[in-house]
């Protein structure tokens, strides 16, 4: 398929235009932040997302939290983490660092497109938490948006959700060691919750787009194939489209957001130019953690 027309394949969904409110805490301090840990904690379990405000976080005090709350949630970065843990999980970011690239999208066109992250991993990164340390465009402009997929799998018939579960797809995408084909499974179950998080990637850099491989251990036939991808692009449409699963994160200057990157999809929207958007993220997994790659399907 010609991926640059798949988008235009999508019949769009009308919805109410009524977006989630990511939970916000508004602290003076890290020390007051650190002192409300265990409501942070509750309110990331719970939604996925949450954003600090009212204090701006120097990566030290950034990392110090993160430890605080990587002691309770078994994460690698916590108090008894060595310092090349830590100093690996740290990161820039903001897509707007290449001065070659031209900055013309508007507000409303994406900068990187829907994707659940590292799927290829199979101990793939849990959470992200990113400190945006300069944001100098306006408040509309690079929003990053994002979508519960745990709520995106209960969105199916209790038929498609079986179907879901029993899935194992066919990719390919650069990963930081090597391409594809991956196998991965359509459906995981949450680390924390337990609950099924569909988790199949739905990013357009793909090199070979997610097809279905298998279907309940066995070699999927052409029906079942047309039958995923129209799930498949259901799942794209309300990603695009479905205003009431989204969350937006309206950037300022000093932000610090925790999200649940095993289940939450994301995208970041245009309307900045180079230079005005820069935050320092720290990436986070288990705390036993090796970068195997789901290289080969599981066919049980």
């Amino acid at each position: 398929m010609n991926r640059e027309n798949y988008y235009q394949t999508i019949e769009d969904t009308k919805t109410t235009p009524m977006e989630k409110d990511i939970p916000t805490y508004y602290f003076s301090s890290i020390q007051e932040a650190i002192a409300s840990v265990d409501q942070i904690i509750e309110t990331f379990k719970k939604n996925g997302v949450l954003v600090l405000k009212g204090h701006s976080y120097t990566t030290e005090e950034q990392v110090s939290l993160v430890k605080a709350v990587g002691d309770i949630l078994n994460w690698n970065v916590c108090s008894d983490a060595n310092q090349e843990t830590i100093d690996s999980s740290i990161y820039p970011g903001g897509h707007s660092e290449d001065e070659t690239r031209p900055y013309n999208l508007t507000k409303d066109e994406y900068v990187l497109d829907w994707h659940i992250e590292q799927v290829y991993y199979l101990h793939p990164i849990l959470a992200g938490i990113w400190n945006m340390t300069k944001f100098d465009t306006d408040k509309e402009n690079g929003n990053t948006r994002f979508v519960d997929s745990i709520e995106l799998f209960k969105s199916y018939s209790e038929e498609e959700q079986n179907f879901l579960i029993k899935s194992i797809v066919k990719w390919d995408k650069q990963s930081p060691l090597e391409t594809g084909p991956y196998y991965t499974n359509v459906v995981d179950l949450h680390p924390v919750s337990g609950e099924p998080v569909l988790r199949v990637e739905t990013d357009q850099g793909c090199i070979l787009y997610p097809e279905l491989y298998a279907l309940d251990g066995k070699e999927a036939t052409e029906e079942q194939k047309i039958k995923f991808k129209d799930l498949q692009d259901r799942l794209k449409a309300t990603l695009r489209n479905d205003e009431s699963l989204r969350y937006s994160q309206k950037w300022e200057q000093g932000d610090l957001l925790f999200v649940d990157l095993f289940r939450m999809y994301h995208a970041v929207m245009g309307g900045y130019n180079f230079g005005e958007r820069a935050f320092t993220g720290v990436g986070i997994r288990p705390k036993v953690y090796d970068y195997s790659l789901h290289k080969e399907p599981r066919l049980v």
